[in-house]
């Protein structure tokens, strides 16, 4: 959401005469700045299971998996939250996407997330945007381990928005 900057633009500096110039009130940077800048929050995206998809095998996602799955966008960057407990993962997929964002990244803009599945521990894993998903690969790009009901993947990470 973008601020809008007419207020800004009509207010007249005072050229240290303390006469002319524009009066600012708390009304004014309430109603001008703060609330605009209040209204910027997080956005949450509705689940569906469609939305998590394996290159090979099967990544199982429940609603009750994703506790967090959400978006804030600033300006021509979008900020992200992704966090996933006990989802599991067959066949030994390369490549994971979460999709279904209500926006376009950048392609090929990379961040860095965790993920563990049951013997591994946590680990991390590039997070790259791409179009409305984004695609988790592990570092070595080996396949995911398989993990039944103990599958859990973070991150937190900005993207260009497209």
């Amino acid at each position: 959401m973008a601020i809008d900057r007419a207020p800004w633009n009509a207010l007249v500096d005072d050229d240290g005469s303390n006469l002319v110039g524009s009066v600012w009130n708390k009304a004014a940077i309430k109603t001008v700045l703060l609330d605009p800048i209040d209204g910027i929050t997080w956005q949450s995206v509705a689940f569906s299971a469609a939305n998590f998809v394996a290159n090979a095998g099967a990544w199982t996602v429940a609603a009750g998996h994703v506790s967090e799955q959400k978006y804030i966008i600033t300006g021509k960057a979008v900020d992200v939250l992704i966090v996933i407990n006990g989802a599991s993962v067959t066949g030994a997929p390369t490549n994971l996407a979460v999709t279904g964002w209500p926006f376009t990244m950048a392609t090929n803009a990379a961040a860095m997330g965790l993920c563990s599945g049951a013997v591994g521990g946590w680990g991390p894993v590039l997070a790259g945007g791409n179009g409305s998903g984004i695609n988790f690969n592990r570092l070595d790009f080996a396949g995911f381990p398989v993990a039944s009901g103990t599958f859990a993947l973070f991150l937190t990470a900005r993207y260009r928005l497209a």
